[in-house]
């Protein structure tokens, strides 16, 4: 899919946050169809065409563990210790990679594929930064005091998902 000759991307696969709201269960590494959920979420990366290479951004308890997993290392995947924000994870991630683009995804969402990865890419190469986004089918209600006051024309709403592209450079700037 890739325009390029070459694959130019970097994927940053963020898996270094707690699992909070999963009752101490690590979600990313709970089995799924055999597999833990992470090992989804790094196949489709690996599977895009403009990746040339995976970076996994990991708790530091758990970064050399990781590193040892087969489905990582089938990957050539790179593991890094992240922060504790999602936005020191994402700064360890960029300044880790070399790519042209870097593409930012959360670990935990295996459903992904290698095509929204290459558009992703190829769009952040063209234009500097691309962010997926879907348009809100729901209805949506304005609440105030738990009441609804109101109904929101949806027209002009739109949910993000990740990857989030940008060329390397934006973001060492930024």
């Amino acid at each position: 899919m890739s325009t390029g000759a070459r694959p130019f991307a970097d994927a940053v696969i963020l898996a270094a946050g707690t699992s909070t709201r999963m009752a101490g269960s690590d979600k990313l590494l709970m089995q799924v169809g055999g597999l833990p959920l992470l090992a989804w979420t790094v196949r489709a990366a690996a599977k895009a065409a403009t990746v040339r290479r995976i970076i996994v951004v990991s708790r530091s308890d758990r970064a050399e563990a990781l590193a040892d997993e087969p489905w990582l290392r089938e990957v050539q995947a790179t593991v890094v210790v992240g922060g504790q924000r999602r936005q020191d994870s994402v700064a360890a991630g960029v300044e880790a990679a070399d790519g042209e683009v870097v593409l930012i995804h959360d670990g935990a969402r295996p459903l992904v594929t290698p095509a929204l990865f290459d558009r992703v890419a190829e769009d952040a190469r063209t234009h500097g930064a691309a962010v997926p986004i879907v348009a809100v089918p729901e209805s949506m209600r304005r609440i105030v005091d738990g009441r609804i006051v109101g109904i929101l024309d949806r027209t002009d709403l739109y949910r993000s998902q990740t990857p989030h592209g940008a060329q390397r450079q934006l973001l060492l700037q930024a």
